[in-house]
């Protein structure tokens, strides 16, 4: 199989990317070992820049018919209880505003745009690169029917923290203190939220945080993160810090 482009990852970037070089005229596909609808921990805020990507990319009618709530701002609180409150000036809030969406659904969404235009191998994990020379030109892939090479004039990685790709052209993984482990929840009936992400600094897991970000209704994504070396020192139990916090 022969494009012009393989994107390893059909994540938010992944997915992204293939959309946009199919709008360009090249031939895409798209590489990722799960197969769609998938989750993922995540706080599942969007910032008003990914929401004028979406306008790029044409779905932001798409993106409107899946349940979200729209964000407004920020509220910060630090260890000691000081509480500081970024609101988008009213005058600005139509353009660069943000929006609450499930992983689950927002992920789902751009996979299925890039379906539309490209070509999409769900459960194909990706084991290694193709080389000619010292170029890649391509990925070997494991998938329900074995293994697959998938060749492309560019290779493009957007597979995560824990890229294949990165690691067989020597990129190397990103080191513990770079990555942050995380746990979320979603609870139902939560009172008492406004139309901003909430981000609390505590002392457990500083410099991550604890996390409510309002969706639809009185539904919330709740959760909280450290930096992974962090937690292999202090072993430190997330699910019972988030339930403590």
């Amino acid at each position: 199989m022969d494009y012009d482009v393989v994107v390893v990852g059909g994540g938010p970037s992944g997915s992204a990317s293939a959309i946009l070089l199919s709008k360009m005229g090249y031939n895409v596909a798209v590489v990722d070992k799960a197969k769609f609808p998938r989750d993922k921990v995540c706080g599942d805020g969007l910032s008003g820049k990914s929401v004028g990507i979406l306008r790029e990319l044409g779905i932001e009618d798409e993106f409107e018919e899946v349940p979200n709530r729209y964000s407004d701002g920020v509220l910060f609180s630090s260890p000691d209880g000081t509480m500081l409150e970024v609101e988008i000036p009213k005058e600005k809030q139509k353009e660069i505003h943000g929006h609450v969406i499930r992983r689950v659904d927002f992920d789902n969404l751009l996979a299925s745009k890039a379906k539309e235009s490209c070509t999409f191998l769900e459960e194909h994990s990706v084991i290694d690169v193709v080389k000619e020379g010292e170029k890649i030109v391509g990925v070997r892939a494991k998938g329900p029917k074995g293994i697959v090479e998938v060749r492309g004039k560019i290779v493009i990685g957007a597979d995560g923290a824990g890229s294949i790709v990165a690691m067989k052209t020597g990129q190397g993984q990103l080191p513990p203190e770079h990555m942050y482990l995380g746990v979320r929840a979603y609870y139902d009936g939560v009172e008492g939220m406004s139309d901003k992400i909430e981000l609390h600094f505590i002392d457990e897991v500083l410099p991550g945080y604890f996390w409510i970000f309002p969706l639809e209704g009185k539904k919330a994504n709740v959760g909280v993160c450290m930096l992974r070396s962090d937690q292999q020192k202090s072993r430190a139990d997330l699910k019972k810090l988030m339930e403590d916090a």
